[in-house]
């Protein structure tokens, strides 16, 4: 298909799968509120709104910024969504829409951003395949449903790289910012972008990279102003896991094992997944170094300090890891739709009843 068109059928099916697994979700399970709305009590939407179908977890969390503002424990959530939600919210009236708004919006606009990106490194049947895998892998496919914020981390670090070998500088670093604002390691979108202006020794435009590392300064020295702590981000954790959360592979598995010689509980599936997504992080250097410079380096950060529960979360939005998957054949990618799309539809059902903590 040629042009922009080419873009349509990707995006009409990921449209079609959203709608069918809202529809259906709605359908066998509505009963006039999901737990958030007890969770939520006076914060929450209306009882038996239809925007608990789209909110979950930390939904209520980004909503409490968007309205309040921050306060001890909130500082563990970066403010490029909770100050999209209070603009927007202002205009509509309404928080939670606007949350579910911009989460949706970002979502779909990743898809074919992602397309074009891989245009780059395949052939547009292959990068076709690509977009529509990563669209419908089970972790994003239910968390691009969700008024979180890792639609707009991806959005924001595909942007940045699509603006910049583009050569689109000012575009590019204010999506970076937006990055790094969005998730800390966010800011790390930066290193293929440096690395490619070092190799063409662009040295000029390497003045670019002062937008994400300068937003990142600027959000340390707000905590520090605020909270008295220029590293609330990542302290104020403390708060969930004295809820038991557990933070960190590395700390959780491995030194845990080593220092106390005790064997932690394992969780095969996090293990499998973790060494898959590693294996896919690594080769996606293939397809082109800096990228795969970046999502190997959130990967590492994130099996350092990341929650356990949502690492499969975390690092299913590294962008680059979905450039390893190479697949033109049209009935092999559709049995593979065909069986992502049950496995996210549940994820989604899941994490609204409660059952699963992503």
């Amino acid at each position: 298909m040629a042009g922009n068109a080419r873009f349509l059928i990707p995006l009409a099916i990921f449209a079609s799968a959203k709608a069918l697994a809202a529809v259906w979700i709605h359908s066998i399970s509505w009963k006039g509120g999901w737990v958030w709305a007890r969770a939520w009590r006076e914060l929450g939407p209306p009882e038996g709104s239809p925007a608990y179908l789209f909110c979950g977890f930390d939904s209520g969390w980004y909503i409490d910024i968007a309205r309040n503002g921050y306060a001890y424990p909130k500082y563990v959530f970066m403010p490029a969504y909770p100050a999209l939600i209070r603009a927007f919210g202002s205009i509509i009236g309404d928080h939670w829409w606007a949350a579910i708004a911009i989460a949706w919006a970002a979502s779909f606009a990743s898809l074919p951003l992602f397309q074009s990106v891989a245009e780059r490194y395949m052939d547009r049947a292959e990068a076709m395949w690509a977009a529509l895998l990563m669209a419908f892998f089970p972790h994003v496919f239910a968390f691009t449903s969700i008024a979180y914020s890792e639609p707009l981390f991806l959005f924001s670090c595909l942007a940045a790289w699509f603006f910049h070998v583009r050569g689109k500088g000012s575009l590019s670093a204010a999506a970076m910012a937006m990055a790094a604002l969005s998730r800390p390691y966010g800011v790390m979108i930066a290193i293929p972008v440096a690395l490619d202006l070092l190799e063409r020794r662009a040295f000029r435009k390497l003045s670019w990279l002062a937008a994400p590392l300068g937003s990142l300064a600027l959000w340390a020295i707000f905590c520090q102003l605020s909270a008295g702590d220029w590293m609330a981000t990542l302290r104020h954790q403390e708060y969930w896991a004295k809820l038991g959360m557990p933070y960190g592979v590395i700390g959780s598995y491995i030194w845990g094992a080593i220092s106390t010689g005790e064997r932690p509980l394992a969780n095969y599936y996090l293990i499998a997944f973790v060494a898959i997504m590693g294996y896919l992080a690594l080769s996606s250097t293939r397809a082109d170094w800096g990228l795969g410079a970046f999502s190997s380096a959130c990967y590492l950060a994130l099996l350092i300090v990341g929650a356990l529960p949502s690492l499969s979360r975390f690092i299913s939005f590294l962008f680059p890891i979905w450039l390893s998957v190479r697949l033109r054949n049209h009935i092999a990618g559709a049995a593979a739709l065909a069986l992502s799309f049950p496995l996210g539809l549940a994820l989604w059902l899941w994490f609204l009843q409660g059952a699963l903590v992503g």
